[in-house]
C-alpha cells in the first residue's frame, strides 16, 4: 500500500455574497489575526456606504427570516471627535476576537466560538466567566448600528456603528 500525502487547508477564509441588499460574510476555519482585520475592515467599509452587513457564523442563514426585525433595532448615532471626525469603535483584541466600544459599554465578540459579552468596562476575554458569554448566531453591522441575533433567537441592539478607522464627518 502506498502513502498518500495528507493535506488540509487550514487557511481561514472569508465567503462573501449578497442576499438582496444584504452584504453577507461567512468566516470559513479558524480566523487568524489577518482575516480578522479583514474581516473587520469588509464590515466597516460595506457599513460605511448604508449596506446592511451580515456575518453569518453559523452559516444556517437563519438570519434570514429575522431580517425585518433587525432593520428597525437601532437608531441613528455616532461618536464624533472634536475634530469633526467620527473615531474607530471596533478594534481587533486577538485572532478571532474583536471589541466593539461605545462610551457606555463594551461589546466582546469571539467569532471564532460564536459569542459575546457586554460589560462596562473592556474586559480580557480570557477572564470573561462561561456563564457571563451569551451565544450568537450572527452578528447585523449597519451604518446606524450593530446587532446580534442570539441562538434563541434574540436581539441585543446597540446603537453603536461598526467603524474601523477614523472618518471624517
Amino acid at each position: 500500500m502506498q502513502d498518500r500525502p495528507f493535506t488540509m487547508n487550514s487557511d481561514p477564509m472569508i465567503d462573501i455574497s449578497m442576499v438582496g441588499d444584504v452584504v453577507v460574510l461567512r468566516p470559513v476555519g479558524r480566523l487568524d489575526l489577518d482575516s480578522t482585520h479583514a474581516l473587520v475592515r469588509a464590515v466597516d467599509a460595506a457599513s460605511e456606504s448604508d449596506t446592511m452587513v451580515v456575518i453569518d457564523l453559523d452559516g444556517s442563514a437563519h438570519w434570514t427570516r429575522i431580517d425585518p426585525m433587525f432593520r428597525g433595532a437601532t437608531p441613528p448615532y455616532g461618536t464624533v471627535l472634536a475634530t469633526g471626525a467620527i473615531q474607530p469603535t471596533i478594534g481587533v483584541i486577538a485572532p478571532g476576537c474583536v471589541r466593539l466600544s461605545s462610551p457606555n459599554n463594551h461589546w466582546t465578540i469571539d467569532l471564532g466560538e460564536r459569542r459575546f459579552c457586554r460589560s462596562a468596562q473592556p474586559v480580557n476575554r480570557r477572564f470573561v466567566g462561561i456563564d457571563d458569554w451569551i451565544p450568537i448566531r450572527n452578528i447585523w453591522a449597519a451604518s446606524d448600528g450593530v446587532a446580534v441575533l442570539t441562538v434563541d433567537d434574540s436581539i441585543i441592539s446597540t446603537a453603536t456603528p461598526w467603524i474601523a478607522g477614523i472618518r471624517v464627518a
